[in-house]
């Protein structure tokens, strides 16, 4: 194929190509709605990824080897960071850089099923707290602790010295 007849080919098809997105841009308009894009509720934060309830995360991990081993938990935190060793996270909130509060018998909250144990010295979330709740469902249940976040007024401000009952 000479040449002059190749550059007219690909004249033809460039200008062939240049309709066919002429006429695909023109049928757009036509075939086309607009839905507007509307935010999604705002639902609860995601533990996974707020470092205060990570961090709870990994404390609980260490609680609970604490528990399997003693029985029962630590008088003071300062145990569970010996038996933790390195792997320990540090024990106060990301977030505040306060020290959680703690207390070994646990904090009764009216309605929750288990008592805090370890919790936010401040509401730093968005007003609310992130918190441990241990329990205990009956006797040769397995020991259990969850993260939760709770509102700010939901909480004592410090725990009292001797705690409440021990969690069952």
């Amino acid at each position: 194929m000479a040449a002059g007849n190749r550059i007219a080919l690909a004249a033809r098809l460039t200008a062939m190509a240049a309709l066919a997105a002429m006429a695909a841009l023109a049928a757009l308009p036509a075939g086309c709605i607009f839905v507007p894009v509307t935010p999604a509720p705002k639902t609860a934060p995601d533990s996974a990824l707020d470092p205060c309830a990570s961090r709870l995360h990994d404390i609980a991990g260490t609680l609970l080897l604490y528990y399997m081993a003693h029985e029962r938990l630590p008088s003071d935190l300062s145990a569970i960071k010996q038996a933790g060793g390195e792997a320990c996270p540090p024990l106060q909130c990301p977030v505040s850089g306060k020290p959680y509060l703690y207390d070994p018998m646990g904090v009764e909250v009216p309605g929750l099923p288990g008592w805090l144990v370890l919790y936010d010295a401040t509401a730093c979330h968005d007003g609310k707290i992130w918190a441990l709740v241990a329990s205990q469902m009956g006797p040769g249940k397995p020991f259990q602790v969850q993260v939760l976040m709770f509102p700010a007024g939901a909480l004592p401000a410090a725990p009292a010295a001797g705690g409440g009952p021990a969690p069952k």
